[in-house]
């Protein structure tokens, strides 16, 4: 087998492995070109971090720091789920260790606690790896997969709201063709793992379904407007808590992927109504695509009712 499609393979098997992990957590990227190596064996030679340029080295010592983290933090989140008032915040109820530390997946959660002390001292230990890992990578902020969970202490009383929100992407023709191409191959295979289990009149499955009627329909929309360009607008989930300490005044914070530890004697929390007002003079607009997350207009149309 050729040099160059052993690297294409090992990539695509490693898609959501090591190079994944290591471009989330440090906001760098893979260079391709300078991967090397016999068959089934990656050794990645540099790797940018920003402006700075990690050496094989370094790249050895994130992977160590990041181990390490993570070593610490897996069991941590564990031993805090299983505490009666943790609130989950997120469809997932648990986390998931899988031995493998770039590879755990953690649910985000709320974690009230009478007494901090039992988790002071790991909780230091995450704060010290995380600072080994940001002199490592030169950089300002800590990346995602090294935030230690967020904690405030002397808390009575946590709000959590949650309502819908918008990410917006204007595309030209080749790029909304991609775009709707991508979901509507991932819509039929979603469909495709549905059918191992369900059954032939399952609703789940028949909105699937109407999905891909509705995907195939725009596309072919799209296809035929090569002039044209379109706004997508993708519905994300916002969830922020509302802090009510035990002295002071209430304030809003955001949680962290690892999590959101509050400190304070009988802490109280409470969801907050999801319903929000629309108001009577917004214009509305008809999208031509319409699913539960993911809504398609056409960008002229749209600017026309701004």
């Amino acid at each position: 087998m050729k040099q160059a499609n052993v690297i294409d393979d090992i990539f695509k098997q490693q898609e959501e492995g090591r190079k994944g992990w290591l471009e989330s957590i440090a906001g760098v990227a893979v260079n391709k070109s300078m991967v090397v190596g016999k068959e089934g064996d990656v050794l990645k030679k540099e790797l940018w971090g920003g402006r700075r340029k990690l050496s094989e080295k370094q790249l050895h010592e994130l992977e160590r720091i990041y181990a390490h983290f993570h070593r610490v933090l897996g069991p941590l989140l564990v031993e805090l789920a299983e505490l009666s008032g943790t609130v989950w915040l997120e469809e997932a109820r648990e986390h998931l260790l899988t031995g493998e530390d770039q590879e755990n997946v953690y649910a985000r959660a709320i974690y009230p606690v009478t007494d901090l002390e039992p988790y002071r001292e790991r909780l230091a230990e995450l704060t010290k790896v995380q600072a080994a890992g940001l002199e490592l990578l030169g950089h300002a902020e800590s990346p995602k997969g090294l935030l230690p969970p967020r904690v405030v202490e002397a808390v009575q009383h946590v709000r959590i709201s949650q309502h819908p929100n918008f990410v917006t992407q204007v595309l030209s023709y080749p790029g909304a063709v991609e775009r709707l191409e991508v979901t509507l191959a991932t819509t039929r295979n979603n469909l495709r793992q549905h059918e191992l289990y369900a059954t032939t009149y399952d609703p789940k499955r028949e909105q699937i379904e109407v999905e891909i009627g509705a995907l195939e329909e725009a596309l072919a929309f799209v296809r035929a407007s090569p002039k044209e360009t379109f706004r997508f607008r993708t519905q994300v989930i916002r969830i922020r808590p509302y802090i009510y300490p035990l002295v002071g005044d209430p304030y809003q914070i955001d949680t962290r992927k690892h999590g959101l530890i509050l400190a304070g004697p009988n802490i109280s929390v409470r969801w907050a109504d999801p319903t929000r007002k629309t108001r009577s003079d917004k214009k509305q607009r008809q999208p031509f695509l319409q699913l539960d997350a993911l809504q398609v207009y056409l960008e002229r149309e749209w600017q026309a009712a701004s």
